[in-house]
């Protein structure tokens, strides 16, 4: 597995010095995550609500998604469309958050935000992690985002081994 994310962040990074920043600024990320409707400021992260309410792309064109390889994102529907609306897939390697923006960037701030908020509902975290989805710059997604160069440069360097270690 080591072998393959180097592999992968060779290619992407490859990719990179070819195309320059615009092949960063294309990247689509997605990816799901679980919230409670109470987190104790203590407490590790946990898992426990799916929000799936993400406003819709506006265009596709010239972009390019990167998402992990989970069943419902391999899928052949799942492929089908993607080819549908030709979508361009960026390599991902398996297991690997710390190469996914979602995971290490968006909801990792998502998370400091709702830790010691407390809830009665679904619908109030759902009004809450819209409002402050809603409340966050272009500029805050595009840089967890632009820190995947840096992230697949460590990977290469450190033989494919997790850059959070």
């Amino acid at each position: 597995m080591k072998a393959q994310r180097k592999d992968m962040c060779t290619q992407l990074l490859e990719r990179y010095n070819a195309e320059g920043e615009a092949s960063v600024q294309r990247i689509l990320t997605e990816d799901e995550s679980w919230v409670h409707q109470y987190d104790p400021e203590c407490k590790a992260q946990s898992m426990e609500y799916r929000h799936k309410t993400s406003p819709s792309p506006r265009k596709f064109k010239d972009s390019i998604l990167q998402h992990d390889n989970a069943r419902p994102h391999t899928s052949r529907q799942t492929q089908d469309a993607l080819r549908q609306v030709e979508l361009t897939t960026l390599q991902h390697p398996t297991y690997s958050p710390d190469l996914a923006p979602s995971d290490y960037y968006l909801f990792l701030q998502l998370k400091k935000y709702l830790k010691g908020h407390h809830y009665d509902n679904d619908e109030e975290v759902i009004t809450n992690i819209r409002r402050w989805y809603l409340g966050q710059s272009s500029e805050f997604f595009a840089d967890g985002v632009r820190q995947l160069v840096k992230r697949w440069r460590l990977c290469v360097d450190c033989d494919g081994d997790n850059v959070e270690k």
